[in-house]
Formats: structure tokens, sequence, C-alpha cells
């Protein structure tokens, strides 16, 4: 075993203006037994950043060289003894540090927009060590221009110490950037709707002069867009509804004119919002297949849940034969099955067949020589799982200058594994004689780094405060 020689080492508090990288500071390395110096030694350290470098104090960053080839010696043959002492090293930027934010586009949702990420950029800022503290950048709503993003460097703190060491940067630049906010998109997607001709007369497009709820269903919730809790109003249509009578089709859309976007009953300018209408089809057939689906829901458990090849029926005809595939057709998160599109899929990946039989045993593909509609009263729905956070109840008697609150609360229903509320605000608090309302406000499910509380659908019931006469 080698014994490494202990030696012992000083250096300087040394404070200088310098650029990124360059080391400063005179050192001495004396022998453990009090011999003279050695001379064949040389020490700097591994690392140097613009401010205070008191990591020279944690051996590691200590290199040693001979000074006769300038090369590394190992560490590994030396100990630093408790006699040594250890400066500290201060360096001063001489060079402009330039400090910008990132540029940003943003969708319109009536919220103020920022750009908080503040950012040096190039040397000689020590980013592992100091932080850079801004303030007055200003926060946009308006749409349609560039909005120059001004702020001001309010101080450099050091993240170890807490300390300000803005003296250290003398030179400052600022560099604003800007920030872009754009219309909300909304979309109406026209639903197909296929009926049988030998059934129905006119075939008619949904009827969009409903009360919102309603439309969504009547549009079998193919609405994409609908955004930020903002509510979607419509005037009454001036050409009726689209219309197809006998059998054939129509491409058809329901006119964007009709529709806006309202906050708290007050229409935003036509500029904040664009709608876009993606077309439908109507279509009266005379040679439709009606399939039966199966009613399929279930609570989500971040598992795969789908239909089965026993899902589904239809009235069989003789010498036809209906394949249908549909085990691959499925839901993991919370929502429902689109039907029309579902069956766009089965047929882009050959999953619905109907064969023919003739006289002669021989099969045909008759599959393009039909229309297929599936009819089921609810596609398959993974739903949110249900839960009740119950704020707690609290009762004191009644003290002069003190308040109560109560932050507790309970569950009525079950976290999945792994899952864990980390924000839970309760807003409830009373200084008076008499009762008051604990309520929740806020609640936040996370699953890790995850923020999964739209998965629950989540029910807030209140505690109550009160305070008594003794």
């Amino acid at each position: 075993i080698v014994t490494p020689l202990e030696i012992e080492v000083h250096t300087d508090t040394v404070d200088k203006n310098a650029d990124v990288g360059i080391v400063f500071g005179t050192t001495t390395v004396v022998g453990w037994d009090g011999s003279a110096a050695d001379e064949n030694l040389r020490m700097d350290i591994s690392e140097a950043f613009i401010g205070l470098v008191d990591r020279v104090k944690n051996e590691p960053t200590i290199r040693l060289f001979d000074k006769a080839t300038d090369e590394p010696v190992s560490r590994d043959n030396y100990k630093f003894s408790d006699n040594s002492t250890f400066g500290t090293l201060t360096l001063r930027a001489t060079k402009e540090i330039v400090i910008t934010s990132d540029s940003a586009s943003f969708e319109f949702d009536g919220t103020p927009k920022s750009v908080p990420d503040i950012l040096p950029v190039g040397a000689p800022f020590n980013e592992m060590r100091h932080m850079i503290i801004t303030d007055g950048y200003l926060e946009f709503i308006s749409v349609g221009n560039r909005h120059e993003n001004v702020f001001e460097v309010v101080d450099i703190i050091d993240r170890e110490t807490g300390e300000s060491v803005m003296d250290l940067y003398p030179y400052i630049k600022k560099v604003a950037s800007f920030i872009e906010i754009t219309p909300m998109s909304i979309t109406i997607s026209a639903p197909n709707i296929i009926e049988n001709a030998d059934v129905v007369d006119v075939l008619e497009a949904p009827d969009y002069i409903v009360e919102p709820n309603e439309f969504l269903e009547k549009l079998n919730s193919n609405y994409y867009g609908y955004k930020y809790g903002y509510e979607i109003d419509w005037s009454l249509a001036k050409d009726g509804r689209p219309s197809i009578s006998g059998v054939g089709e129509r491409l058809y859309l329901i006119p964007k004119e009709c529709f806006f976007v309202t906050l708290d009953g007050e229409r935003l300018p036509q500029e904040y919002v664009e709608v876009h209408c993606a077309q439908g089809k109507l279509k009266l057939s005379d040679k439709l297949i009606e399939i039966g689906l199966s009613k399929k829901s279930f609570v989500y458990d971040g598992q795969w849940h789908g239909y089965d090849n026993d899902s589904w029926w239809w009235d069989e005809w003789e010498n036809y034969e209906l394949i249908l595939d549909i085990d691959e057709i499925g839901l993991v998160e919370v929502g429902s099955i689109n039907l029309d599109e579902m069956y766009q899929t089965l047929r882009a990946n050959n999953k619905l067949k109907l064969i023919y039989t003739d006289e002669n045993g021989i099969q045909h593909d008759v599959t393009d020589e039909y229309d297929y509609k599936f009819v089921c009263s609810k596609p398959l729905t993974i739903k949110k799982i249900e839960l009740t956070i119950v704020a707690g109840s609290k009762s004191e008697v009644y003290e002069q200058g003190k308040s109560l609150t109560c932050n507790e609360y309970r569950l009525q229903g079950a976290l999945l594994d792994g899952h864990k509320i980390e924000i839970c605000v309760i807003i409830g608090s009373i200084s008076y004689i008499g009762s008051a309302e604990n309520r929740i406000t806020v609640v936040r499910i996370w699953n890790g780094h995850e923020d999964v509380s739209e998965i629950y659908n989540i029910t807030r019931i209140s505690g109550t405060l009160t305070l008594f006469e003794d």
C-alpha cells in the first residue's frame, strides 16, 4: 500500500478583473515534514468563473503540476495537511454581458401573456452560480401585433449565498424580445350523416340553431376547439339548413358566419377568433347496411379498453358474409370513440369486408357496392374517475383579533396508484362570532411530474368555520 504524501498548501485571497477561464492566485507548496518548499510542484485550480470562487476550498478542484514538464501530477500521491489554508478568488467581469428574453407566440386565450425566461447570452456570465432577477416586463392580451418585451435587471444573486453580486457585472446590455398573440382557432366540423333511403325521404343537416349542449349532442360531439372556458354562440342561418331528398349525397358546411365566441356575454372582436368549418356529408342510400355495436363504458384506469369481435352484429343476408375486425379499436385516455372516424379507419385498413358467394360457390368482394352505418346508443367511452374532496370544518371559542382557518380536507373516492394531490387551495377565514364557508377553489393532482387532474371529475364540498361565545 502506497501512503499519499501529506503536503501543506496555502492559497492567497485574490480579487481581480478578468474574463471567464483566467485563473489568478499565487500558491506555495510545503513538505509535510516542514522541509523547504517543494520547488518541483506548481498548483492551480480546475475551474474559475466570474464571482467568488470559494470552491478552491474543495480539494478536488485543486490541480498539481510538475514544474519541469508542466504535466499534471496525480492527486492520488498527495494529501493536503490540516495546516493548509485556502483563500478565496473573486473574478469581476471586464466584458459586457448580454441579457435577453425569449421571443414567443401565443394563441389568444384571454389571459395576459409575457415571456418569463430571461437569458444571459454567452460569456462571461456565471450561469451555474448566479441568477438574474428582472422586473418590469409587460403582459399583453391584444391580438395581431408584435409587442416589445421590455424588462429591467433588478439584481444578480449568488445562488448559494443569496447575496447580491451585481457589482461583479459592471457592463450589462439588455436586448428586448417580442411577443406575438395570434387569434384563437376554432374548428366546427360538420358530421357525416347517412340514412336508409327506404326509411327517410328527406335528410337535413343538424339543427344548429339550438342551445350549446344540444348543439354538441346533435353534432355527435364532432366538434374540436372548444377552448379556454369561452362560450360558443351563433346567429340565425340565413339560408336554412342544407338537405337532400332521394338517393344521393351532398357535401355541406355549417356556415361559419353563424358562429362567434363570447366571454361573460360579451362578443369578442372578429380578429380575435378564426372560425374554420370542415365539410360534412349528407347521404341517402338504398344500399345501407346497419351494424349494431354494444354499449361499452369504462372508468379511466390507465389501461387500454376496446371492442372485441363479439361486440357487433348485423341482419345477416343469405349468401353474404360481413367480415369486421374491430378488436384493435379502443381508447386509453378519457373520451369516446368517434364512429365516423372508426369507420374510416376500418376501411383504410381493410378491416371491413362484405363477401358474396354466388350459385357456383365463387366468392366476390362487394364491399364497395354498399354503404355502412354503425348504430349504437353510446360509443365506447372512458369516463373520468369520480372524486369528492371535502374541506374540513372547525369551530372554536371566539378570541378578539384571532382568525379561524382550516386547511384540512378528506377524500371520498380513491386516487390511482402513484397519483397525489399536490395542490389543494382552501379559502376560508372567520374572525367574528358566527359561521363562514370554508371553500375549496383549486385542486391539482400529479403523477410524478405530470398534471393528471383532467382524468378526475372532482366534486368540491365546502366545510364550515364557526366561532362561538364562551
